[in-house]
């Protein structure tokens, strides 16, 4: 992500609260890819995270908690994460 897109993405909020943005930030800085995209479905409940674009998988793995592994050859080059907020609020409550 460059320094540029954070302030498009707080543009486009209605009135930003930043809080949640700068926490992930601990972990955006360790993601295995400099540039990733990431799309969340609201009504599916699904968050997708691209590390190339295109992805052009060549196969994927499904782990046994629900989030698929999409591959071309040996590399990542996405993320499935099924059920993501019913994930995030287990945390939360310390599940």
């Amino acid at each position: 992500m460059t320094a540029l897109a954070f302030p498009v993405i707080l543009s486009g909020m209605r009135r930003p609260d930043a809080a949640p943005i700068i926490q992930a930030t601990l972990y955006l800085v360790r993601f295995p890819s400099r540039h990733f995209w990431v799309d969340y479905d609201v009504d599916a409940d699904v968050l997708y995270i691209s590390l190339n674009r295109p992805q052009e998988a060549t196969g994927s793995e499904m782990t046994e908690d629900g989030i698929l592994l999409r591959y071309r050859q040996d590399r990542l080059v996405g993320v499935t994460i099924l059920e993501a907020a019913a994930r995030t609020a287990g945390a939360a409550a310390g599940e």
